[in-house]
């Protein structure tokens, strides 16, 4: 199965090394002014992980070319951070996730399960596009 993961921060980069541990091919995608990560996944082929899970899990693409992260994609992950995370957001309605997957996606229909968390309500959820 092939995986889209929206966000390349400590969650996106859990869900893409977990995905790929257990054998899907990943896509991570990242906007542009996030290019850390994404770079040092490129470097090394994939995402490493120390502690309990341990290894370099291999992820297919790496990059800021939503087209190419989406192209075949059976599930869409979409990780963002939680508020109280990012300095200045204050306590707006909208969690980065939300705005994030609006920004991709709009009210547009797609035919993928799609994951967004956290959400507005602290935990994730399946939206179906």
């Amino acid at each position: 199965m092939t995986i889209a993961v929206l966000g390349s921060g400590n969650g996106g980069g859990a869900v893409a090394f977990d995905c790929a541990a257990h054998g899907h091919q990943v896509n991570l995608f990242d906007f542009e002014q996030f290019p850390d990560n994404i770079k040092s996944i490129q470097e090394n082929g994939g995402v490493y992980s120390e502690e309990e899970l341990e290894g370099l899990a291999p992820i297919k693409y790496a990059g800021h070319d939503i087209e190419r992260t989406l192209d075949r994609t059976e599930i869409i992950f979409c990780v963002g951070a939680h508020p109280g995370n990012l300095p200045g957001y204050g306590n707006r309605e909208k969690y980065p996730s939300d705005q994030f997957a609006e920004r991709q996606f709009g009210d547009s229909s797609h035919d993928h399960p799609f994951e967004c968390s956290p959400d507005r309500a602290h935990r994730g959820r399946f939206l179906f596009l």
